[in-house]
């Protein structure tokens, strides 16, 4: 059997009665608070909207830079793929070409002799004959290839033997032309000329005085004490006994003396009063100085 529906009636309408009609009432605005007066909305001003706007423009900048520069980070780096091993290919080994061949020479010469010299000159030669040594042309101021320089008629040689200027057209004196220096010893009493350009080793009050060329070749006085007075050639038999003794007439002072010749050493001895005087020229280079050796002989002075 169906359920039965029972329909009731509302309370509002028991007895006939029709019910009273409820007045409507409107709602109220949102928003609105009742017994205040409505307050008109504020606008946004342009400036708020434009920061707004480059605020958000910024932000979306970094955000995109940040992005941008930060993918290589987020993505894996890849993985290099292993290049393939290579063999190398060894040299090709090259081959030298065949040697040439060498021609057969032909063969050798003689060799050339060098041509033949002129000898050179030494220091005793004397070019022109005169007497004079090439050396000693340059100490008298005379030529070595004319043998009478001022042409009076008298060897170079001879007139610095006999204590002339060799390069002097009138008659003058060694001294007097500035070619020979006068030495004096006083201590013992004589006199001597030398080459001006020679100078004089030692000390010049000593018994030994030296007189040096620019060459190196020198001459030597020597003083020797004679309390006996000796003669000149018996003082040189008892000390120079394996040597060529001869006279020496007598030089421009008027001395006699004695000349001993020794192999290349040259001396010559004087007698005065209570002295031997030996006047040495040694030399390895025999005769570059003779004719320089005789003229200081021959102007020895003994002063008694």
């Amino acid at each position: 059997m169906p359920d039965t529906i029972i329909h009731t009636i509302p309370d509002a309408y028991y007895g006939g009665a029709v019910p009273k009609k409820v007045p409507h009432k409107e709602a109220p605005e949102i928003g609105l608070i009742p017994g205040k007066p409505t307050k008109t909305p504020r606008k946004i001003s342009p400036k708020v909207l434009f920061i707004s706007a480059v605020s958000i423009l910024f932000v979306a900048v970094v955000g995109g830079s940040v992005w941008y520069f930060t993918r290589g980070l987020r993505e894996a780096p890849a993985v290099p793929t292993p290049a393939p091993e290579v063999t190398p290919t060894p040299p090709a080994v090259e081959v030298p070409p065949p040697a040439p061949e060498i021609p057969e020479l032909p063969p050798a010469l003689p060799p050339v002799a060098p041509p033949t010299l002129p000898a050179q000159p030494t220091a005793t030669q004397d070019t022109d004959s005169d007497g004079l040594s090439d050396l000693e042309e340059n100490l008298y101021g005379s030529q070595s290839s004319v043998p009478d320089t001022d042409n009076d008629g008298f060897l170079d040689g001879h007139e610095v033997f006999n204590l002339y200027n060799p390069s002097g057209i009138a008659p003058e004196r060694l001294e007097a032309a500035g070619f020979a220096v006068r030495f004096i010893s006083s201590t013992y009493r004589y006199e001597i000329l030398y080459p001006k350009p020679w100078t004089i080793a030692g000390d010049i009050a000593s018994r030994e005085v030296i007189f040096q060329s620019a060459t190196g070749e020198s001459i030597l006085v020597s003083v020797i004490d004679n309390p006996e007075n000796t003669t000149a050639r018996a003082y040189a038999a008892s000390n120079f006994q394996s040597a060529e003794i001869s006279d020496w007439t007598t030089n421009k002072a008027g001395l006699p003396g004695i000349f001993a010749k020794e192999g290349a050493t040259l001396r010559g001895v004087f007698a005065g009063q209570g002295f031997i005087y030996v006047v040495l020229y040694g030399t390895a280079v025999e005769g570059a100085y003779k004719r320089t050796f005789e003229m200081m002989l021959n102007s020895v002075r003994i002063m008694n």
